[in-house]
C-alpha cells in the first residue's frame, strides 16, 4: 500500500469511528429522553430491562407470599407488617407497581 492509500483507510477508519460514537450518542440521548418522560418501557433495551426485572421479582414476590399465607396459617400473633399488603394483590400485579414506580412509568 503508498502513502495514499494508507491516508484513505485512515480516513475511512476515523469516519466509520466517528459514526459508532454518533450512534451512541443518539442511542444515549433517546434512552435519557425516554427515562426522563417516563417511557423507558417504550425503547426497546428498556422493554428487555423491564422484561428481566420483572422474570426474577415475580418469583421472590410469590416466595414471599407464600410466606405470608403460611404465617397467617400458623395463628402467629405478632404478623409481620408486610404480610397483610403482599397477599393483597397478585405477585404479578405487585412486580409491576414496583418496577413501574422505580421506573417513573406511569400505571
Amino acid at each position: 500500500m503508498d502513502e495514499r492509500e494508507v491516508r484513505l483507510v485512515e480516513r475511512q477508519q476515523r469516519w466509520e469511528l466517528s459514526a459508532v460514537d454518533r450512534g451512541i450518542e443518539r442511542y444515549r440521548l433517546a434512552t435519557q429522553k425516554a427515562v426522563g418522560g417516563g417511557r423507558l418501557a417504550d425503547t426497546k433495551p428498556g422493554m428487555r430491562m423491564l422484561s428481566a426485572i420483572l422474570e426474577n421479582l415475580i418469583p421472590a414476590i410469590q416466595e414471599a407470599r407464600t410466606e405470608a399465607q403460611q404465617g397467617f396459617g400458623s395463628g402467629a400473633r405478632n404478623i409481620p407488617h408486610w404480610w397483610m399488603p403482599f397477599l393483597s394483590l397478585s405477585a404479578e400485579k405487585m412486580a409491576y407497581i414496583v418496577v413501574a414506580r422505580s421506573c417513573r412509568i406511569p400505571i
